[in-house]
């Protein structure tokens, strides 16, 4: 490989390690994988895997039509349980 061609990569593994720093670890979803995710998220009863979707929906990190992101919100918002009005005091404090 020629020194060129060495400091384009070593460039590129750099600015992937800035970006995995500041928290953009992953790549945009497509709707069809988001789909399955929660299909097997309802399944296996995975909530942390559900919140973690619901999360890449919500920051826009899933790409699709309009109509098929609109249909996967929904479907997240009927499996996701709302979160209540107040949080209620920590158990020490009851």
């Amino acid at each position: 490989m020629s020194n060129t061609t060495q400091q384009i990569v070593n460039k590129a593994w750099n600015f992937a390690h800035v970006l995995r720093d500041d928290g953009l670890s992953y790549m945009p979803i497509r709707i069809g994988k988001a789909q399955q995710v929660l299909s097997s998220a309802i399944i296996l009863g995975d909530h942390q895997l559900a919140s973690w979707l619901d999360l890449a929906v919500k920051t826009d990190r899933v790409v699709g039509t309009p109509e098929a992101l609109k249909e996967l919100r929904e479907r997240l918002d009927s499996v996701m349980q709302p979160l209540p009005e107040e949080t209620p005091p920590p158990i020490w404090l009851a």
